[in-house]
């Protein structure tokens, strides 16, 4: 985002990113689809807004964020580059536990997105905690989120691991706990009123492009007509 905070410097960014994110669709490009999570979600106020959002349909969501203190929700290290748009995992942060926990101790955050089906996803976000956390010798549990916005029903976490080993094998598990989040298809237009504006045309973005066999996309986000009047 521009450093100019002002309402206008924001609904430009907004703009020109939905602009950005509209025109790919028909490219069919993930990468201008990762490029504009990462845009939406590398503030860890949108990435909390996110989280407390999908808290309230997600039981395992809700039991995580009962542990920690979601205002000290940070990017980490790792997550920054000359250039935003490029780098291994989509977004990495770092959050400390609730006050009454042992002191110093934090979860680190890998979140991971997808728009289409990745048999592969969990094996890649293995090689992602490989590289951030063990190879620094951070011995801290991590989260991971799978956040999908696809048009085919997929959902990674209820495939068998090791599928085609013996069931013996099967409840061998990866060193983090993962958590999905299907943007495309689980949010109602009602729980959006609170959100900030990108947070807001991010999660409108990610929706319409579940839908755009369905739907012909607007050429200006000064088109787009969204069921809930923007809050600042």
């Amino acid at each position: 985002m521009s450093k100019n905070n002002s309402p206008d410097s924001i609904i430009r960014d907004i703009t020109r990113e939905f602009n950005t994110i509209v025109d790919s669709v028909s490219e069919e490009s993930n990468f201008i689809h990762d490029r504009y999570f990462r845009f939406a979600f590398a503030d860890p106020i949108r990435m909390a807004e996110l989280l407390t959002l999908f808290s309230r349909r997600n039981a395992s969501l809700k039991a995580f964020l009962d542990t920690i203190d979601l205002s000290s929700l940070r990017g980490a290290r790792e997550n920054h580059s000359t250039d935003k748009h490029i780098g291994s995992a989509d977004l990495v942060f770092e959050v400390d536990l609730k006050n009454g926990g042992t002191t110093g101790l934090y979860v680190g955050i890998i979140a991971e997105h997808k728009s289409d089906k990745d048999k592969l996803v969990l094996n890649q976000i293995s090689e992602y905690y490989h590289h951030l956390f063990l190879e620094r010798k951070k011995d801290v549990p991590v989260i991971a989120f799978i956040v999908y916005n696809g048009e085919k029903d997929w959902n990674p976490l209820t495939e068998t691991h090791f599928a085609d080993y013996p069931e013996f094998y099967h409840d061998i598990g990866y060193p983090f706990k993962a958590i999905y989040l299907d943007v495309g298809h689980a949010i109602d237009d009602s729980e959006m009123k609170s959100l900030s504006p990108i947070t807001l045309v991010a999660l409108t973005a990610m929706k319409y492009i579940c839908a755009k066999a369905q739907y012909t996309a607007p050429r200006s986000y000064r088109q787009v007509h969204l069921p809930l009047r923007l809050s600042a």
